[in-house]
Order: C-alpha cells, then structure tokens, then sequence
C-alpha cells in the first residue's frame, strides 16, 4: 500500500470527526449521550459511536494529528492485516472500557490513539527484528509524553480509555508477533534466466529448456542445471 492509499483513510475519518463537532456547534446538539457509559445497556451503542465525538474542538485537535500518523503508520507498515489491526484496537478498547470504567459518558478517540501507538511499540519488542524494533524506538521518542495520560483521576480525562487502548494495542501486538508481514517474505522462486538483468527467455521450436545434472569432476552433484539442444541452424537467429 503506497502513502497517498495509507493516509486517505486517516484524513477521510478525520474529515468526518470535523464535520461532527462543527454540526453540534452550530445546531447546539450534544451528541455525547451516544459515547460510552460503563455497564448500562445504551451505553454499548457507545463501543462504536465513542470516537467519533469530541467535548471541544481543542479536543479534537489534540487527536487528529496522532490519529493520521499512527493509523496510517499501521496501514502502510502492515498492507495486508492493518484494517483488522485498527477494527479490533477500535472494538476491544470500546468493549474494555464499557466493562472496566467510571460510571460517566466516555467519548473521543484518544483511546484509539494509545491502542495504536502501543501496537506499533509493542511489535517490535515482540518480533524483535531491526525493522520494528525502529519503528518501537521512533514511537517512544515521539510518544513519550502520553504516559502522562495514564494516570488515574485527572479531572474530564478519559485515563480508563488510554490505560484500555494502550493494553489492548499490546495484546494485538502478541496476537500477531509470529505472523510473516509482506516486506519479510523473500522470493525464492527466481526462473533461471531471470538472474541475467535485460536478457529473455529463449524458449522456442529449436531451443529447449531441459531439466539435467550438473557434472563437476566426474562426479554427480545435486544441484538442478537447464540443458539443451540448440540446432546448427538456429544460433545465428540469437547473435
């Protein structure tokens, strides 16, 4: 997945999330009775609809630039699996906090945020390979700053969603630490005369491709060659 594809989504998401907060402003709807209140049977509508809604638009600003950078990281990183990574952070976080928070109305996606940002650290401490073990070190140094928001009883601050998502994200991360993602598969599978770069294949009614062994010192060896008769008429049709 290119850039542009991994980042369309994030900023459509994001596109949408404004258009909310803008409506309620201007029609003075409050929306915030459709986030999430723990244990309550309609607060559970909130698992889906919690972040989309913002108590201010400084609150919505503080999420959208973490929002575009971790979840497209996650799409461009990760092509084939990343939207499962993002749907299933989005869903256990939502599910964590109905079973597990305060009795009050959770809303905004900084929980999504937390759940990302620990999935993509928490990969690397997991498979352990210099390419993700990067992108952990990138992370912390970017993100250090949010342990603060794991703090328990600060005033308007959602820290059970934080605390949830970042959990969450590193569960993800172990479920997925032995799965092969497509930049660590290797083609092993070359045909013979792709090793030769601006050459093509020869084949045709009098040059034949066949399978032999290679003979080294009178002795027979393992390894595979490609024979073949090349009739006396032909060669000057390959100089």
């Amino acid at each position: 997945m290119s850039i542009g594809q991994s980042i369309k989504y994030p900023l459509l998401f994001i596109g949408f999330l404004w258009c909310i907060e803008f409506l309620e402003y201007f029609t003075g709807i409050n929306l915030n009775f459709l986030g999430i209140m723990p244990r309550q049977a309609t607060g559970l509508s909130g698992i889906l609809f919690h972040p989309f809604l913002h108590g201010s638009f400084k609150h919505l600003m503080s999420n959208s630039v973490s929002l575009v950078i971790l979840s497209a990281s996650i799409l461009f990183l990760y092509p084939k699996i990343g939207k499962n990574i993002i749907f299933i952070i989005y869903i256990l976080t939502g599910i964590g906090v109905w079973l597990l928070a305060r009795r009050a109305y959770h809303i905004g996606a900084s929980g999504l945020i937390y759940g990302f940002a620990s999935f993509l650290f928490f990969t690397g401490i997991f498979r352990k390979n210099p390419e993700t073990l990067t992108i952990s070190l990138v992370v912390a140094i970017l993100y250090n700053g949010m342990l603060y928001g794991l703090i328990p009883n600060q005033v308007g601050v959602s820290w059970e969603s934080h605390l949830l998502g970042a959990i969450m994200g590193a569960g993800v991360a172990f479920y997925y630490r032995k799965f092969t993602f497509e930049s660590e598969k290797s083609n092993t599978k070359v045909e013979a005369f792709q090793q030769f770069e601006g050459y093509q294949p020869l084949e045709n009614k009098n040059f034949k491709y066949q399978l032999g062994k290679e003979d080294k010192a009178g002795q027979n060896t393992e390894k595979e060659v490609y024979r073949y008769p090349i009739k006396k008429d032909a060669i000057n049709k390959f100089q």
